[in-house]
Protein backbone atom coordinates (compact mmCIF):
# COMPACT_ATOMS: atom_id res chain seq x y z
CA UNK A 1 0.00 0.00 0.00
CA UNK A 2 1.34 3.44 -0.92
CA UNK A 3 0.40 6.22 1.44
CA UNK A 4 1.00 9.93 1.23
CA UNK A 5 0.84 11.76 4.55
CA UNK A 6 1.22 15.52 4.97
CA UNK A 7 3.05 17.12 7.89
CA UNK A 8 2.25 20.35 9.75
CA UNK A 9 4.20 22.42 7.21
CA UNK A 10 2.30 20.98 4.24
CA UNK A 11 5.12 18.72 3.04
CA UNK A 12 4.26 15.30 1.63
CA UNK A 13 5.80 12.31 3.38
CA UNK A 14 5.62 9.03 1.49
CA UNK A 15 5.27 5.78 3.41
CA UNK A 16 4.90 2.36 1.85
CA UNK A 17 3.27 -0.55 3.64
CA UNK A 18 2.33 1.50 6.68
CA UNK A 19 -0.67 0.91 8.88
CA UNK A 20 -1.42 4.36 10.29
CA UNK A 21 -2.57 4.99 13.82
CA UNK A 22 -6.15 6.27 14.05
CA UNK A 23 -6.81 9.30 16.25
CA UNK A 24 -9.55 11.82 16.95
CA UNK A 25 -8.70 15.46 17.52
CA UNK A 26 -10.72 18.41 18.70
CA UNK A 27 -9.68 22.00 18.06
CA UNK A 28 -11.07 25.36 19.15
CA UNK A 29 -10.87 28.55 17.14
CA UNK A 30 -10.92 31.02 20.04
CA UNK A 31 -11.72 34.43 18.57
CA UNK A 32 -11.77 37.79 20.32
CA UNK A 33 -11.82 41.23 18.69
CA UNK A 34 -10.73 39.96 15.23
CA UNK A 35 -7.85 38.01 16.78
CA UNK A 36 -7.42 34.25 17.07
CA UNK A 37 -5.57 32.48 19.84
CA UNK A 38 -2.76 30.24 18.58
CA UNK A 39 -0.56 27.81 20.49
CA UNK A 40 3.10 27.11 19.81
CA UNK A 41 3.72 23.63 21.24
CA UNK A 42 7.00 23.17 23.10
CA UNK A 43 9.94 22.77 20.70
CA UNK A 44 7.86 23.75 17.65
CA UNK A 45 8.04 26.77 15.38
CA UNK A 46 4.67 26.05 13.77
CA UNK A 47 1.68 27.55 15.60
CA UNK A 48 -1.51 25.54 15.89
CA UNK A 49 -5.09 26.04 16.91
CA UNK A 50 -5.79 25.26 20.55
CA UNK A 51 -6.66 21.58 20.94
CA UNK A 52 -5.31 18.18 20.09
CA UNK A 53 -5.84 14.46 20.39
CA UNK A 54 -8.83 13.30 22.41
CA UNK A 55 -7.73 10.22 24.37
CA UNK A 56 -10.07 7.26 24.60
CA UNK A 57 -12.32 7.54 27.61
CA UNK A 58 -12.32 11.36 27.69
CA UNK A 59 -15.36 13.11 26.23
CA UNK A 60 -14.83 15.99 23.81
CA UNK A 61 -16.05 18.69 26.21
CA UNK A 62 -13.71 17.60 29.03
CA UNK A 63 -10.90 17.20 26.52
CA UNK A 64 -11.34 20.73 25.19
CA UNK A 65 -11.54 22.25 28.67
CA UNK A 66 -8.32 20.46 29.67
CA UNK A 67 -6.48 21.41 26.48
CA UNK A 68 -7.54 25.05 26.69
CA UNK A 69 -6.06 25.19 30.18
CA UNK A 70 -2.85 23.32 29.25
CA UNK A 71 -2.29 25.40 26.10
CA UNK A 72 -3.37 28.84 27.38
CA UNK A 73 -3.31 28.77 31.19
CA UNK A 74 -6.93 29.96 31.22
CA UNK A 75 -9.54 27.80 32.91
CA UNK A 76 -12.71 28.28 30.84
CA UNK A 77 -15.14 26.17 28.87
CA UNK A 78 -16.35 27.89 25.71
CA UNK A 79 -20.06 28.36 25.23
CA UNK A 80 -22.02 27.13 22.22
CA UNK A 81 -19.93 27.02 19.06
CA UNK A 82 -20.78 29.51 16.32
CA UNK A 83 -19.58 27.04 13.65
CA UNK A 84 -18.50 23.42 13.44
CA UNK A 85 -16.38 21.66 10.82
CA UNK A 86 -14.87 18.17 10.51
CA UNK A 87 -12.25 16.66 8.21
CA UNK A 88 -10.34 13.39 7.76
CA UNK A 89 -6.61 13.74 7.05
CA UNK A 90 -3.54 11.55 6.70
CA UNK A 91 -1.01 13.28 8.92
CA UNK A 92 2.75 12.76 9.29
CA UNK A 93 3.65 13.84 12.83
CA UNK A 94 6.71 16.12 12.85
CA UNK A 95 7.45 15.38 16.51
CA UNK A 96 6.08 11.92 17.20
CA UNK A 97 5.78 10.98 20.84
CA UNK A 98 4.57 7.47 20.04
CA UNK A 99 5.99 4.74 17.86
CA UNK A 100 3.96 5.48 14.71
CA UNK A 101 4.34 8.96 13.20
CA UNK A 102 1.72 8.20 10.52
CA UNK A 103 -1.82 8.99 11.60
CA UNK A 104 -5.25 8.84 10.01
CA UNK A 105 -6.73 11.76 11.88
CA UNK A 106 -10.39 12.71 12.31
CA UNK A 107 -10.36 16.41 13.21
CA UNK A 108 -13.29 18.40 14.57
CA UNK A 109 -13.14 22.20 14.76
CA UNK A 110 -15.43 24.57 16.65
CA UNK A 111 -15.42 28.36 16.37
CA UNK A 112 -16.02 30.30 19.60
CA UNK A 113 -16.37 34.05 20.13
CA UNK A 114 -14.76 34.37 23.58
CA UNK A 115 -14.90 38.19 23.81
CA UNK A 116 -17.57 38.21 26.49
CA UNK A 117 -16.02 35.70 28.88
CA UNK A 118 -12.26 35.62 28.25
CA UNK A 119 -10.48 37.05 31.31
CA UNK A 120 -9.37 40.68 31.09
CA UNK A 121 -5.75 40.40 30.05
CA UNK A 122 -3.84 42.68 27.72
CA UNK A 123 -1.00 40.22 27.01
CA UNK A 124 -0.61 39.23 23.37
CA UNK A 125 1.87 36.41 24.12
CA UNK A 126 2.61 34.26 27.19
CA UNK A 127 4.17 31.00 28.34
CA UNK A 128 1.64 28.22 28.89
CA UNK A 129 1.42 25.41 31.49
CA UNK A 130 2.52 22.84 28.88
CA UNK A 131 5.76 24.78 28.29
CA UNK A 132 4.60 26.20 24.98
CA UNK A 133 3.48 29.71 24.13
CA UNK A 134 0.05 31.24 23.49
CA UNK A 135 -0.30 34.16 21.07
CA UNK A 136 -3.20 36.35 19.99
CA UNK A 137 -2.78 36.84 16.22
CA UNK A 138 -4.74 38.85 13.69
CA UNK A 139 -7.37 36.53 12.22
CA UNK A 140 -6.95 38.04 8.74
CA UNK A 141 -3.16 37.42 8.84
CA UNK A 142 -3.85 33.72 9.40
CA UNK A 143 -6.64 33.48 6.80
CA UNK A 144 -4.55 35.01 4.00
CA UNK A 145 -1.46 32.96 4.90
CA UNK A 146 0.64 35.91 6.09
CA UNK A 147 1.15 34.04 9.37
CA UNK A 148 1.85 30.37 8.62
CA UNK A 149 0.12 27.90 10.94
CA UNK A 150 -0.25 24.11 10.97
CA UNK A 151 -1.11 23.10 7.39
CA UNK A 152 -4.19 21.05 8.28
CA UNK A 153 -5.52 23.75 10.62
CA UNK A 154 -5.07 26.34 7.87
CA UNK A 155 -6.92 24.10 5.40
CA UNK A 156 -9.82 23.72 7.84
CA UNK A 157 -9.95 27.47 8.49
CA UNK A 158 -10.16 28.14 4.75
CA UNK A 159 -13.24 25.93 4.54
CA UNK A 160 -14.81 27.28 7.74
CA UNK A 161 -14.47 30.94 6.80
CA UNK A 162 -15.15 30.43 3.09
CA UNK A 163 -18.77 29.77 4.05
CA UNK A 164 -19.21 33.38 5.23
Amino acid sequence: MNNVFVNSKGRAVFADDVVPAVENGYFALLIKDDKILLHYPPKSDVPELVGGVCPRGENLRDNMSRLIYEQTGVDIMPSEAAKHFEQEVDYADDNPSGTNPFIHYHQAFDVFDVATYWPEDERLKWVTPDGGCAVWAELDDVLVGKLKINYWHFAAMQKIFDED
